[in-house]
């Protein structure tokens, strides 16, 4: 065996389909088999076995590079234009919502699900939000920025005015009192979170054809790209009025 054999090997993995999926294994997959054989060699050779090349014909330099994955968090210069448009959402479900996501950095389901008295404060004054337990079984408080406590506080508010019955949580049989709720159901993700940036766009782009300047273009919007609530459709949020 020479190196000219396992570099054609290394071709192969990436353009021969397989069996499971019908697709090229994926890069992950192909360092994972590149590794052991570069593993292989290795050994072989520190153990002095007979008819093996004794020595590694490959290395992790000939393996694929990883894909880079996407940046957990909103670069400044995109967050200072996304959040005056949240501030000037009528929505005051999904106004608070996003600002809990953007203060707290919880997931999607964990803001959708928070229960009606999740606000309260640290013993300095710090506004504290109280996430209910999911992954982890274990319930964790995060402290929040006083803009986002006074949006959820408006929400805890109308809420309070309502009669509405508390739902069972499917994980752990408990009786909940849910603070984003419409018509006795939960609001789902996508309408708590849904980036309001490209729906700001639309409506500038609307009111320029109605004033005769559809052929100036719509002037780009900066996107959620790389955070957990920009994974929905830009269609319209429907007006979120308490229960």
């Amino acid at each position: 065996m020479t190196r000219d054999h396992c570099l054609e090997w290394i071709s192969y993995l990436a353009e021969t389909p397989s069996s499971a999926t019908g697709k090229p294994l994926g890069v992950i997959s192909r360092k994972q088999r590149i590794s052991g054989l570069s593993q292989l060699f290795r050994e072989t050779a520190a153990w002095q076995y007979d008819d093996v090349p004794g020595y590694a014909l490959i290395t992790a330099g000939d393996a694929p590079k990883a894909p880079q994955r996407v940046p957990r968090f909103i670069p400044d210069h995109e967050l200072d234009q996304l959040m005056p448009v949240i501030d000037e959402l009528a929505c005051l479900f999904q106004r608070a919502a996003l600002l809990a996501l953007r203060w707290s950095g919880a997931r999607r389901d964990e803001i959708r699900r928070l229960p009606l008295d999740c606000l309260d404060r640290y013993p300095d004054g710090t506004p504290r939000l109280r996430l209910l337990a999911r992954k982890t079984y274990k319930e964790r408080t995060v402290p929040i920025h006083q803009d986002a406590a006074d949006a959820l506080q408006m929400v805890i508010g109308l809420r309070k005015q309502g009669q509405d019955r508390p739902l069972v949580d499917e994980r752990t049989g408990e009786q909940i009192r849910y603070l984003f709720v419409r018509y006795g159901k939960l609001i789902s993700s996508a309408t708590c979170s849904r980036s309001p940036c490209r729906r700001s766009a639309k409506r500038w782009a609307w009111s320029a054809r109605a004033a005769g300047t559809a052929k100036n273009a719509a002037p780009s919007q900066p996107t959620a790209s790389g955070t957990r609530w920009e994974h929905s459709s830009p269609n319209a949020v429907p007006s979120c009025t308490p229960s």
